[in-house]
Formats: C-alpha cells, sequence, structure tokens
C-alpha cells in the first residue's frame, strides 16, 4: 500500500534537479490511465484520482498499474518525479529538498 498525493505533485524544471515545480496532475494522470491503459481497474484508478482531494492510498496492484502507465507513456521528468515520491515519504531533511517554485 502506498500513498501518492496528485495535486500537491512536485516535478523537476531540469536534468539537474535544482529546481521542481509544484503541480496538479490528477486530470493528467487520470487521462493517462483512461486513453491508455485497458481494463476496469484502470478506469476505476482514473476516476478515483480524478476525484480525489489531495493524498490517495494506493494498493500494490494499482501502484503496479500506475507504474506501468507512467513509465511507458510518461515523460522522463514525470517518471523521475512518481518515482521518487512513491519511494520517499519525506525521507529528505529540508536542506536537502530542490527549491521549489509554487504554479498557482
Amino acid at each position: 500500500m502506498a500513498k501518492i498525493n496528485f495535486k500537491d505533485f512536485f516535478l523537476y524544471t531540469d536534468i539537474a534537479k535544482r529546481q521542481r515545480v509544484r503541480c496538479d496532475i490528477r486530470r493528467e494522470i487520470s487521462n493517462l490511465l483512461y486513453s491508455r491503459m485497458h481494463g476496469i481497474e484502470a478506469l476505476n484508478l482514473a476516476l478515483a484520482i480524478y476525484r480525489s482531494d489531495g493524498e490517495i492510498s494506493v494498493t500494490d496492484d494499482e501502484l503496479r498499474l500506475l507504474r506501468t502507465a507512467v513509465e511507458r507513456f510518461g515523460t522522463p521528468a514525470l517518471i523521475d518525479a512518481f518515482s521518487e515520491q512513491v519511494h520517499a515519504v519525506g525521507d529528505a531533511p529540508e536542506a536537502d529538498k530542490p527549491e521549489t517554485v509554487n504554479l498557482a
């Protein structure tokens, strides 16, 4: 079981990972699952993410489905960000985190 917040998601702005932006990617991830993946599980997960209002819990099977979709159809920046945010749940001290820019 993992928790992911697609409403408050961080993407790096360059490959050096010195700066990142905070984004709401619920619609984009939901559309990725809805249009590129197959099965009722993908539809249910897409709807759950789209309707979420912050952090959601996903099962191991849902996490595998998300990882497959992101790795096959996502940009390298999305793949990196997804991997980091699933594995690191606030492990790094604030001093070690890159600068964050808020997009409003």
